[in-house]
């Protein structure tokens, strides 16, 4: 497509061709129906202004991108239903609106098979919806980015890692929540990208990547604010929660059948902490997992040197490798870790799991209320931060334990002064 097209008199123009199809700069496409059947390679990203967009690349790997100025949806146009590639990828952008993907008689709204499927519904507030009974496909990965989302319909990334983020820069991220428009106290003028545990849990995939830290869309705050689940047999293993600034807030409980991570330190500059938002409370709010994984740059909870406040961890055993958590940068940042298990082995595995606070004196916290802490690799804090383990709450019975692997020191090479106290 070489120049602008703009057809009067019709509401549907349909493209076919034996080969790839491509557009000039200037060879915009303005019409309310487009359907594109082609034998190669589909490249439309052009400002194109289209109500409804069918397509497909029947041609082996062959990738299809499409973009439209403003708002569309993928649906059902001159017969042919969603948009569909033979193991290409996909690439379906709203440069400044919504973009749906409405139920359609095909199996799959948006099918990349094998390869991966990349949908954004780009400015701020634009919603990005996957209607019920619509599935998005891309076993090679799926991305999602938009500062609203309606996942009614299911995602199948199998076997790889769903990423959902933000388009807005520093836009909240509310996990087990609604979305919103409205400015409050926590999401001052950008509103919230909301996700439920009924719409995570329509997610099949090995991972879940919530949040980003690169490029345009660093993730700001994000907050648990109702409980997650994705234990069930068809939902994905892994979840990760991830940002640059604001922090993460833990204030309902997270469950998964693999490894929970939360990272409020990604990327060079990153303040952020973890946090528990109902002090005082010992047992509520668990992040459990197979592994529990926490890195923060200004503290994860608050040490009982303070006014305790830690954050709550259930790893599970013998298959996991344990807990790690790692807070501060190279003697940088701030903050203490503080981490208390309800019940179980409290396990930092010598499967590379480790307990390390770099920031400068910062302590480290380590509780267990009725069980076993296991310490099998490195539990560490640099310049004179101090070392407590306590796993005497529950009564008589219950032991800290060591191996051959296991490293407890303060300060880098144990040159530090701070105290180690073990209790059992």
């Amino acid at each position: 497509v070489s120049a602008a097209i703009a057809p009067t008199g019709t509401t549907l123009l349909s493209l076919q061709s034996g080969g790839a199809v491509t557009q000039a700069v200037a060879g915009t496409i303005t019409e309310t129906n487009l359907a594109v059947r082609s034998a190669g390679a589909i490249t439309l990203n052009s400002a194109n202004d289209v109500t409804t967009f069918a397509a497909v690349s029947t041609g082996a790997s062959s990738a299809l991108s499409f973009t439209d100025a403003n708002s569309f949806t993928v649906g059902t146009v001159d017969g042919l239903s969603g948009v569909k590639t033979n193991n290409g990828a996909i690439a379906l952008t709203a440069t400044a609106g919504n973009l749906t993907v409405s139920t359609t008689p095909a199996t799959n709204g948006v099918d990349a098979g094998i390869s991966t499927a990349t949908l954004r519904a780009g400015g701020d507030n634009n919603l990005l919806t996957i209607a019920a009974s619509a599935d998005v496909k891309g076993t090679g990965g799926v991305t999602l980015t938009a500062d609203r989302m309606d996942l009614s319909g299911t995602v199948t990334a199998t076997g790889s890692i769903a990423t959902l983020k933000a388009d807005s820069a520093a836009r909240y991220i509310d996990i087990g929540g609604a979305d919103s428009n409205l400015a409050t106290a926590t999401t001052p003028t950008t509103g919230s990208l909301g996700l439920s545990n009924a719409e995570l849990r329509r997610i099949a995939a090995t991972t879940v990547v919530v949040g980003d830290a690169t490029g345009n869309t660093n993730t700001g705050a994000i907050g648990i604010t109702s409980a997650i689940d994705l234990t069930g047999p068809t939902t994905a293993t892994n979840l990760t929660l991830t940002n640059k600034v604001g922090g993460i807030s833990v204030g309902a409980g997270v469950k998964v059948a693999g490894a929970l991570t939360l990272t409020a330190n990604a990327g060079a500059g990153a303040v952020g902490a973890i946090t528990d938002t109902t002090a005082g409370t010992l047992t509520d709010n668990v992040l459990a997992g197979n592994t529990v994984i926490l890195n923060a740059a200004t503290g994860i909870g608050v040490s009982h040197t303070g006014v305790f406040n830690p954050i709550t961890v259930k790893t599970t055993q013998p298959n996991g490798a344990g807990l790690t958590a790692t807070n501060g940068s190279a003697g940088t940042g701030s903050g203490d870790i503080a981490l208390v298990q309800p019940t179980g082995v409290l396990m930092i595995n010598n499967g590379g799991a480790t307990i390390t606070n770099t920031a400068n004196d910062g302590a480290i916290d380590l509780t267990n209320l009725n069980g076993t802490i296991s310490v099998f690799n490195t539990v560490q804090t640099a310049g004179n931060g101090a070392i407590y383990m306590d796993a005497r709450t529950a009564g008589a019975g219950e032991n800290i334990v060591m191996n051959a692997n296991s490293l407890v020191r303060s300060g880098a090479a144990g040159a530090g002064t701070g105290l180690i106290d073990l209790k059992a």
